[in-house]
């Protein structure tokens, strides 16, 4: 199984993880953390938060636990909140991630994915662990459910547009550089992108490969699916306008 890239960014994003243990006190919880998946060059990479004790995320950074996470897989094919214990392992490599997780606070946890937009890549998940009995009763209730659903969602969205300030602001892509991703997501190559900006072909390899190079990608495809990936551009985003 491919390695992945897991980031541990407790330590740099301090208002993020206010938000964390905020939502995990909200919720009961004693020990909480947040998970998201993205892509950069083509590569998954795990973003994890964390509102518990921070050896959890060290350890499973290191044991590379995001390859054999029954939890995260659960939430890259459902959207349903459900107790950990309801989620079952396919392998003792799980089981292993698992009771890692119980030695940190998840013994008994309950699990919120965030799905992303349709046609993206970006999968979240919210997880709470509790020692207190009585959260396991509120885990019943709808409006529980539904008030972790929308913490879930509301911490995607802000990582998300926190991974686009950044992305933005270290690569200086002007609006006619999106406009090339745009066309490029269409499946548009150099000569029918030149036509449409009314400009030549040279024009618009050097740009492109500028915009490679300020993206530390290797071809304009990889950056088109990263500008993607953080909502930057859809594919009907030029589809849109040329229908008005």
């Amino acid at each position: 199984m491919k390695r992945m890239n897991t980031r541990i960014v407790s330590q740099k994003e301090p208002e993020f993880v206010h938000s964390l243990r905020e939502a995990t006190a909200t919720l009961g919880g004693d020990a909480g953390y947040f998970m998201m998946r993205t892509q950069d060059e083509g590569k998954d990479v795990h973003h994890v938060l964390l509102a518990c004790d921070a050896r959890w995320g060290f350890e499973y950074a290191a044991s590379d636990c995001s390859s054999n996470d029954p939890w995260f897989r659960y939430a890259m094919g459902n959207s349903a909140p459900v107790r950990s214990t309801d989620v079952f392992c396919q392998s003792g490599r799980e089981q292993a991630v698992v009771e890692l997780a119980a030695t940190y606070g998840f013994g008994r946890a309950a699990l919120f994915p965030a799905p992303s937009p349709q046609g993206r890549s970006r999968v979240a998940l919210l997880v709470i662990g509790s020692r207190d009995s009585n959260v396991w009763h509120r885990f019943e209730s709808t409006a529980y459910r539904a008030e972790a659903r929308n913490i879930a969602m509301a911490l995607h969205e802000s990582w998300v547009d926190k991974l686009r300030d950044d992305f933005i602001q270290s690569s200086e892509l002007s609006a006619l550089d999106i406009r090339i991703l745009e066309l490029e997501l269409q499946g548009l190559r150099t000569k029918a992108i030149a036509r449409h900006l009314g400009s030549t072909n040279a024009s618009v390899n050097s740009r492109i490969q500028r915009m490679n190079n300020k993206l530390h990608v290797t071809n304009r495809r990889s950056a088109a699916l990263r500008s993607q990936e953080l909502g930057l551009v859809c594919p009907g985003d030029f589809q849109d306008r040329q229908a008005r």
